[in-house]
Order: C-alpha cells, then structure tokens, then sequence
C-alpha cells in the first residue's frame, strides 16, 4: 500500500532505535500500519526479526545511511545499535 505524505493511519508500536544526531539522541519509533498483513502477528521488536528476518537490519542501514547522498557522514547508533522494545 502507498501511503501519502502527510496521511495518518493507525500503526502498533513495536520498538525503538537510538541514534546518535550532532551528539543528541535521536529516537526512531518502530511501527507497523494496524491494518497490515503482519500485524497481527507483530507485537513487539522480537516478532519483526522472528516473522521477518533482516528487516531490522535493513531499516538500521537505511537510518545509517539516508544522510550520504547529502555529503554528511554515516549516522552512528546508540545502546549498542540494538532495537529496543517498546
């Protein structure tokens, strides 16, 4: 489904991820849109990686990355670079 910018739609909040920005924390909320496929199945941060492996991998490289094209470093991560639950 594709989603306007701008659009607000019921989401489960699963976790969280800290990021380091200009030497604050910079927290990243993990959801999943209420009416997905997978949200039933998905209640908190362990469920992505057990129902859908390397995801969270995938949404930390991007978080890690997406400033690059822009001429800015690679973001670094707090507490380990772990997700943490919700």
């Amino acid at each position: 489904r594709i989603i306007k910018p701008g659009e607000v739609r019921p989401v489960k909040i699963l976790g969280i991820l800290c990021m380091i920005d200009e030497g604050e924390a910079d927290w990243k909320v993990v959801v999943i849109d209420a009416e997905d496929k997978w949200a039933p199945f998905m209640n908190d941060i362990e469920d992505v990686e057990k129902y859908l492996p390397g995801q969270l991998d995938a949404i930390r490289e991007w978080f890690r990355t997406y400033k690059i094209p822009d001429g800015k470093p690679p973001n670094v991560f707090g507490l380990g670079e772990r997700f943490m639950d919700k």
